[in-house]
């Protein structure tokens, strides 16, 4: 199954991240649990995920009903700094974002104008649409393309 479908899937089971977030019982207990009702794949996700949102508290708004990796959280720019460099560019100037990630760039430069959005990864740009859905921001073009070939 394909990160992407992966992704999917998890989208249309809040009640596995419910069962996570609920939990009280060890994390090897969860997944021992999680995986006689769902996939292994699909419970790896989720508890990927929910120590992402975890990880993400306190830094990101909504942190618990985003769509996170650790890498991508990692690599993200604070909204602080996406807002200062969103400021730098002309308003009602399409704006490239050529390495989209989970968002934050892209939800800073929404704001001023419109924005493409690219990443090679199409399950990265999902999270990034359900992000900045999250956000309440407009939904850019998203474009699953090597930046290199922009």
């Amino acid at each position: 199954m394909s990160e992407l479908e992966v992704l999917h899937q998890l989208q249309a089971a809040p009640e596995l991240l419910q069962a996570i977030n609920d939990s009280a019982s060890s994390e090897l207990s969860t997944q021992q649990k999680l995986r006689r009702l769902y996939n292994t794949q699909l419970v790896q996700a989720a508890l990927s995920l929910h120590e992402a949102r975890i990880r993400a508290r306190g830094v990101l708004q909504n942190a618990s009903d985003l769509w996170l990796t650790a890498t991508g959280l990692e690599q993200a720019t604070h909204p602080c700094v996406a807002a200062h460099k969103a400021a730098r560019f002309p308003e009602n100037v399409r704006v490239l974002d050529l390495c989209g990630g989970i968002g934050c760039d892209a939800a800073a430069l929404s704001g001023r104008g419109p924005v493409t959005v690219f990443d090679t990864n199409e399950a990265m740009l999902q999270r990034c649409e359900w992000n900045l859905q999250q956000w309440g921001c407009d939904v850019p073009e998203l474009q699953a393309n090597d930046a290199l070939q922009v």
